[in-house]
């Protein structure tokens, strides 16, 4: 990355930043699905000591956001010192041939990505002993103050799991932060500038991810709003929305909670969306009637997968 972009990263020494960015990375670093931790949820309540980048409060303050106080920032210097990394795989990916490919050029912009976004805090470090006594031997390991746990793998081999004494950061997870904020900014623009300025309030916003939006819109014809070629106009251009129904026009749609929504599309097949469930389980055993009767009686339906686990490095199938 350094031969290709020219640009050497600075890490962070100082513990305040590092902390500070950390807060930043809410999903990632300090708040955990079924976590303790206090969480940035939706609701028009006082949000205190949220961190984010310059760029999105901005954002936030022209739509109506009344700032208190600023507790601290952090100054840094800025460059789009990886765009002609993420244009190339972005180019090589629109040009593709077949679904391998597609996937693989998306891979190389997102494992970036990743790396960014990692944590070395929950790294732990791993210690194979075949006795019990001894310097290296097992006793000697659990005595230590940063035992973990251990796994009996026969009565001559056990792995025993140590937390990690000291964390090196090597990872620059500004980078991972700066794009979290600029990522959901470009969404919000997109709502803001261009739905609510052009459309109004004939479009009613159902459901928002990631980088993606679902609208109801009335009274409007969508496909003389110089959007008429979206699918091949925008296809696979970075910061463009595309239309993912390809012109077809959505007719019902059904969202439970984010990753869980569903709709009926003109001349397709209805998308069924479920995150924790296989796609094989979601494609033939969950129909559109079951997001509704979730929606509408609260029920609770439930469907058996199988997966292929490993533990203890023995491998098996499981039903759950």
């Amino acid at each position: 990355m350094l031969k290709y972009t020219g640009i050497k990263l600075q890490l962070l020494t100082d513990i305040d930043m590092l902390l500070f960015v950390e807060r930043g990375i809410r999903g990632e670093h300090v708040s955990q699905p079924g976590s303790n931790q206090e969480k940035l949820l939706t609701t028009l309540n006082n949000k205190e000591r949220y961190v984010l980048h310059y760029v999105a409060l901005k954002q936030a303050l022209k739509y109506g956001l009344q700032l208190k106080h600023i507790h601290r920032t952090l100054q840094f210097n800025q460059k789009p010192w990886l765009k002609p990394y993420i244009d190339l795989n972005s180019e090589m990916r629109k040009n593709t041939k077949n679904e391998f490919e597609k996937m693989l050029f998306k891979l190389f912009n997102n494992a970036v990505y990743g790396n960014t976004m990692e944590t070395e805090r929950k790294s732990v470090g791993v210690k194979l002993v075949n006795k019990w006594e001894g310097r290296y031997g097992c006793e000697a390991y659990i005595a230590q103050p940063n035992f973990h746990s251990c796994a009996i793998f026969n009565e001559d081999f056990v792995a025993v799991h140590l937390v990690r004494a000291e964390i090196s950061v090597r990872k620059p997870i500004y980078i991972g932060l700066a794009v979290l904020d600029l990522s959901k900014s470009l969404v919000y623009r997109f709502h803001y500038e261009y739905m609510q300025e052009r459309v109004g309030d004939n479009a009613k916003l159902l459901y928002t991810d990631t980088a993606s939006l679902i609208y109801e819109v009335s009274d409007v014809d969508m496909y003389v709003l110089s959007i008429n070629n979206i699918p091949r106009v925008n296809k696979k251009k970075v910061e463009l929305m595309k239309d993912e129904c390809n012109g077809n026009i959505m007719t019902e749609f059904v969202g439970l909670r984010s990753k869980m929504y569903s709709a009926k599309v003109q001349g397709q097949q209805p998308i069924k969306k479920a995150k924790g469930v296989k796609s094989s389980v979601v494609k033939t055993t969950i129909e559109f009637d079951d997001y509704i009767h979730c929606l509408r009686d609260k029920a609770t339906i439930t469907r058996q997968q199988k997966n292929i686990r490993s533990r203890l490095h023995v491998i098996r199938t499981e039903k759950e």
